[in-house]
């Protein structure tokens, strides 16, 4: 198994979520520093982790493509560089993997949906999920998740930015692959009450939107 960490100016909590990610005793633990301008990069190779470097920021979607290209683990755990030592928790996530259970298993924080400003993006991809696939999911846009590598590579090509998660939910559920949410004890940081805030959650919605559009063009359509 392998861990596969994105992380873009997460120098302050970088460090914590690799030694945390550690206590899964993964085989291989990969961060890709996607652009920083911090100390990410360093302090995630501090903490044992192997660290590819993006010269420039490529987005999320486009970091985990470079990560799963440094490994040949047959099921990898993709979790958000800022979990902090939480992301040992993440368990429970590789258990419906490692029993043949499931093909893909979402984390369900126990904040999800409760974020505040999150309402509208969630609530929209809720239903476009809900649209093209004709399942209901709690969490779609949730970032910590466990897959097989071959349904890993199957759903490629992935979307560079805030669509990424969107779009792992649906095409893993209209190819036909068994896909599970898992209640997992993770708290990301989140993003605050302030205009940076607001202005990052109108980016995402505005990602997600057009990431829904773009699968039901694409044909993932029932």
């Amino acid at each position: 198994m392998a861990i596969i960490i994105p992380a873009h100016n997460e120098a302050d909590r970088i460090g914590l979520t690799v030694q945390g990610a550690w206590s899964l005793n993964p085989a291989e633990l990969v961060v890709v520093d996607d652009g920083s301008v911090d100390e990410t990069g360093p302090r995630a190779r501090a903490a044992g982790a192997r660290v590819v470097r993006l010269a420039r920021n490529r987005g999320k979607g486009l970091a985990l493509a470079a990560g799963l290209d440094q490994t040949m683990a047959l099921v990898v755990l993709f979790l958000d560089g800022d979990l902090g030592l939480t992301a040992g928790n993440a368990g429970p996530l590789l258990e419906p993997l490692l029993g043949g259970e499931a093909d893909m298993s979402i984390g369900l924080l126990p904040r999800e949906g409760r974020r505040p400003g999150l309402g509208l993006t969630l609530t929209t991809a809720r239903w476009g999920c809900r649209i093209l696939t004709g399942r209901s999911f709690v969490a779609p846009l949730s970032g910590q998740r466990a897959l097989s590598r071959a349904v890993a590579r199957a759903l490629q090509p992935y979307p560079p930015g805030f669509g990424l998660e969107i779009c792992l939910t649906v095409r893993a559920v209209r190819a036909g692959y068994r896909v599970v949410e898992i209640p997992v004890e993770l708290v990301d940081r989140g993003s605050g009450c302030n205009l940076a805030g607001f202005l990052h959650r109108g980016q995402q919605w505005y990602a997600v939107s057009q990431a829904l559009a773009a699968e039901a063009w694409r044909g993932w359509w029932p």
